[in-house]
């Protein structure tokens, strides 16, 4: 499958996967990923032949999962806010989560 090789792209669930995969391994061998985000690269490319994955690419996505991440821990340090273990999202009364994204949303802007 051709995909585009653009600084913007859409990653698919199965790309993050293996991208986190490779992070994780790469912590696993004792190293730090950060420093090795040029091999991530060629990990991702032996992984998924073919998507045309850039390092800029990786590195936006790292950020964006860094994101994701520190707004979910900030979200459970919340008491209205509870980690779901069975779907494995942040759960909590709906008012609320709307509110909390309303808000977050503007602050992020």
């Amino acid at each position: 499958m051709d995909r585009p090789a653009t600084f913007g792209r859409v990653w698919t669930d199965d790309e993050t996967i293996v991208l986190v995969e490779m992070m994780l391994g790469i912590g696993d061998a004792r190293e730090c990923w950060e420093d090795n985000k040029d091999i991530l690269v060629d990990m991702i490319e032996l992984s998924l032949p073919g998507w045309g994955i850039t390092q800029p690419q990786v590195e936006a996505r790292i950020k964006c999962l860094r994101r994701e991440y520190m707004q979910i821990k900030k979200m459970l340090k919340s008491p209205v806010f509870y980690w779901d273990e069975v779907h494995h999202k942040v759960e909590g009364d709906q008012e609320v989560l709307d509110m909390w994204f309303r808000v977050s949303n503007v602050e992020s802007i």
